[in-house]
């Protein structure tokens, strides 16, 4: 999986979206969480609360009135990617979502899947057809890039673009593109609570991220310049990111990769980004070069995601 995807696919399952706000404020007994998540069948209620008791989300405990459900320190945890969630199904383009309903349910597996398979990461530069798709992303097959490509659509992440030939291009929403913020909160959840269970932030992960996410940034009319935006695992000699190429005060271009060295950077670890563009805490970041502009780009992801 990559890194986001394990923890989004924890609040597919609509119950879950309800049981985890129901017990944000204080523990309760079955029949009042029962109650409190719009009374379901009992037997299906205890299969989702044993799954997240399984999952290190819930817990049971005594209360003085009897036993209760409780959230876990991880479970805690966990609100506020569904939060951030919440707040990114409420902006769907074609009617707001509520997390909890099967319609957030297939938008977010939808997401995963296509985050997963790289689909998302691929069409982000540039639209593609699913021919070209399929020669871009060969692990995963034919029938598959289609049925992920149809969920994305149905959905509103993708679009398609149709032109004069055949075979029609789609490129990601704007919708889409602002999934990086659910995305990022998620994989920094899964790097604090859940260690080795998750998969690490890797280059696909890294590049995918800004190559959805910089078109969106706003910045002043004044600003323009090459930038380096990398993500780093130790040394400088191990990172991964892009090059973003800003014209009047818009980001004109975002290519992968950071083959050439570029006198202006914003460089940090995963967990240095995290804070830069969730918390808005720029100053975790190592600035260089024209680092009025490179502190413009990383202000202006915080904003575009979170603001």
């Amino acid at each position: 999986m990559r890194a986001g995807a394990q923890a989004l696919s924890t609040l597919v399952p609509p119950l879950t979206g309800l049981i985890l706000p129901a017990l944000a404020e204080r523990s309760l007994p079955p029949a009042e969480l029962r109650r409190a998540v719009g009374s379901p069948a009992a037997a299906t209620l205890r299969r989702r609360v044993r799954a997240l008791r399984a999952d290190g989300l819930l817990a049971d405990r005594r209360d003085p009135g009897g036993g209760a459900v409780a959230l876990t320190g991880r479970g805690r945890a966990l609100l506020p990617v569904a939060r951030h969630l919440e707040h990114w199904l409420a902006a769907a383009p074609r009617e707001p979502l509520a997390l909890g309903g099967e319609p957030a349910g297939a938008a977010i597996r939808a997401l995963v899947a296509g985050w997963e398979s790289t689909l998302l990461g691929e069409l982000a530069g540039r639209p593609l057809t699913l021919t070209q798709l399929d020669i871009e992303i060969p692990e995963v097959s034919y029938p598959a890039l289609e049925r992920r490509l149809s969920a994305l659509r149905a959905v509103g992440l993708v679009e398609p673009r149709p032109g004069p030939g055949r075979r029609v291009p789609h490129a990601v929403s704007s919708w889409a593109r602002s999934a990086v913020g659910p995305l990022a909160v998620a994989a920094r959840f899964e790097d604090a609570w859940m260690g080795g269970e998750a998969a690490p932030v890797t280059r696909v992960e890294t590049e995918a991220a800004f190559l959805l996410s910089l078109p969106l940034v706003s910045l002043p009319l004044s600003a323009r310049g090459s930038c380096a935006l990398a993500v780093g695992t130790g040394g400088e000699e191990r990172v991964a990111g892009v090059r973003a190429e800003v014209e009047r005060g818009r980001v004109a271009a975002v290519e992968p990769g950071l083959e050439s060295r570029l006198a202006t950077l914003a460089l940090g670890t995963p967990a240095a980004w995290f804070e830069a563009v969730i918390d808005d805490r720029a100053d975790r970041l190592r600035l260089r070069g024209d680092s009025r502009l490179a502190l413009s780009l990383v202000r202006g992801l915080h904003e575009a995601l979170f603001g």
